[in-house]
């Protein structure tokens, strides 16, 4: 029967792979030090297997000195990347990370910046699914600052639904099935830490099929010359006239 692996045997093979990736002693000793951190904290827990809920308490707690100002941004960058690759290789076996920013490219307002990064690590996500969330929460929030919000004081369902119809305008059936599933996952995320007064679940419980085009809200006049033409072809109907309908 194959032995449990120890935290000490889990360093080690990490300082392996790093060894075998290339990296200078210098960088191995600053990534092993960094994943030692992660590991005395959930060794303070008494946990003898890495939990998310620990490590979501560490992402935040770097996330805090950040926002508080105690740590500038490069370092907070850097300590996030180094427990972002640790977490990888025990995930995939692989030192190697992909771009954080890999699908937005576009910056955001900070408080959404750093609702976003909260969101990210409150749930440990795979690192490929972070990077579709973070494509879709960001198009969220770019529309809100263009329409005015700088936070999400005053944000609620009116302006969830006209970003999802702003969607249907703009995005292929794929990108819009996948936004309307990260902005509920997100929202449900805000009503658990406080920041929306609701999950707006049966708001964004209507299903989005990948093939089917979410339609347009007619306008009045829209709606006016549809039923005109409604009535026409039951009044035409009624008098035996037929319509020929072209297929185009």
């Amino acid at each position: 029967m194959q032995e449990k692996e120890t935290f000490n045997d889990l360093i080690e093979r990490y300082d392996d792979a790093l060894k075998e990736y290339g990296l200078s002693c210098a960088t191995r000793l600053c990534l092993v030090t960094r994943a030692n951190v992660i590991i005395r904290k959930h060794e303070n827990h008494g946990s003898e297997q890495l939990d998310n809920t620990i490590i979501a308490a560490y992402f935040k707690g770097v996330n805090d000195r950040y926002y508080n100002g105690e740590i500038g941004k490069a370092h907070w960058h850097n300590v996030t990347r180094e427990a972002e690759r640790f977490l990888n290789f025990i995930k995939t076996g692989k030192v190697k990370l992909v771009n954080p920013n890999k699908g937005s490219r576009c910056a955001i307002l900070p408080e959404f910046e750093q609702i976003t990064n909260e969101f990210l690590e409150s749930e440990g996500f795979h690192h490929n699914t972070r990077n579709d969330i973070r494509w879709a929460i960001h198009k969220y929030f770019m529309w809100l600052a263009k329409q005015g919000y700088k936070n999400l004081h005053g944000v609620g369902a009116e302006q969830i639904q006209k970003f999802l119809l702003y969607c249907t305008q703009n995005y292929a059936k794929g990108s819009v099935h996948d936004i309307k599933l990260y902005v509920t996952k997100l929202y449900s995320y805000l009503y658990k830490v406080g920041l929306s007064e609701s999950s707006y679940q049966a708001l964004l419980s209507f299903s989005v099929s990948r093939g089917t085009r979410i339609q347009p809200i007619l306008q009045k006049e829209e709606v006016f010359r549809t039923c005109l033409v409604s009535t026409k072809n039951k009044r035409n109907k009624s008098n035996g006239s037929h319509l020929k309908i072209v297929e185009s």
